[in-house]
């Protein structure tokens, strides 16, 4: 069964009586995010499994990515011990601008990366990098 209605309709008592009712089923709920589904799992009888959606979604293909969506791990300071050293730039900057358009790039559903995901304090006013070069834009 697939419930969708306004706020107030009354879903979440129904499908309490419902998953009370039908007992020896298993029943998923998902939520939107972890508050929800969090209250969800204290009012609904223990025949009732609730989820955010990101989470079963994660559980059944993102548990294969996980070190690959966890931008978290890279921090600064690694990117900047492995780039080359230019004169008047910080390779720390150079190495947090680079983070933080790798982190934008992986929570977008984007299939490259673009000058969209540079943070906007590395753009100029005409919204062309001014931090890195060109031979940097590109991934080997």
């Amino acid at each position: 069964m697939f419930v969708i209605f306004r706020a107030g309709t009354g879903k979440t008592s129904t499908l309490i009586q419902y998953a009370r009712k039908w007992s020896e089923q298993n029943f998923l709920y998902l939520a939107f995010n972890r508050t929800i589904a969090n209250q969800a799992s204290q009012v609904f009888p223990a025949n009732v499994t609730c989820k955010t959606i990101h989470s079963l979604a994660f559980a059944e293909v993102g548990r294969h990515y996980k070190q690959k969506l966890n931008p978290g791990s890279l921090t600064s300071y690694m990117v900047s011990s492995v780039l080359s050293n230019r004169q008047g730039q910080s390779p720390f900057i150079r190495g947090k601008t680079i983070v933080q358009t790798l982190t934008a790039f992986f929570a977008s559903a984007d299939a490259t990366i673009t000058m969209e995901h540079a943070p906007i304090w590395c753009k100029n006013n005409r919204g062309q990098n001014v931090l890195v070069e060109e031979c940097e834009k590109h991934v080997s």
